[in-house]
């Protein structure tokens, strides 16, 4: 009798520890994904009310554009109403004109020696800022302005929210949610400030 007693008790400890180990789990795991929650609602909120192309003035088409490199002289070509578009690189300036093919190539652009007869009417920014001190919510803006007058034109606003952080143990490398659903649509909208022809 008294041995049945032992097993029975040693039974519920095992019970006892095993019910308190996987408690401490689950609320581990609660605490680690409840952000990721968090952020996916936080996500949806964004962009229903902040997500878009806020269009200020009209821009011309064809006319020539300033980006502070290279890489976001390919976004601003990117768009088909864009003539040509300059940056810097070292001491010479160049310019990007998009020629035919796929836009996600750069063997579909033409870069060459600015052309100094030919002034950029509009400049296109960039920028990303974090929206918590985590850096797993971001906010890119793209600022279109008139050069001459230094006037924003437009501005677009998309966001790239990645639920889990990379330095979890639980890291599970799911994709950013964007507010876009990817670079064409960011285009789509961007390509709604030109004058229409």
């Amino acid at each position: 009798m008294r041995n049945n007693s032992v097993k029975m008790l040693r039974f519920l400890n095992i019970i006892k520890i095993t019910s308190i180990m996987l408690f401490v789990i689950i609320l581990a795991l609660s605490y680690i994904y409840f952000g990721a929650i968090y952020r996916y609602y936080l996500s949806y909120s964004l962009c229903s009310e902040k997500y878009g192309i806020s269009i200020y003035e009209k821009v011309e088409n064809n006319k020539g554009w300033l980006a502070d490199d290279y890489f976001l002289a390919l976004n601003a070509a990117f768009m088909s109403g864009v003539g040509y578009v300059r940056y810097k690189k070292e001491s010479d300036f160049w310019d990007i004109k998009y020629k035919s093919g796929d836009k996600f190539k750069q063997s579909s652009y033409y870069t060459s020696l600015a052309d100094i007869n030919s002034m950029p009417v509009y400049k296109y920014k960039a920028e990303t800022v974090y929206i918590d001190e985590s850096k797993l919510i971001e906010n890119h803006r793209i600022h279109i302005e008139r050069i001459s007058d230094k006037k924003i034109l437009a501005e677009f606003n998309n966001y790239a929210i990645r639920l889990l952080d990379e330095s979890s143990i639980f890291y599970i490398d799911l994709p950013y949610i964007t507010c876009s659903g990817g670079y064409l649509n960011s285009y789509k909208e961007l390509e709604k400030i030109f004058v229409t022809k």
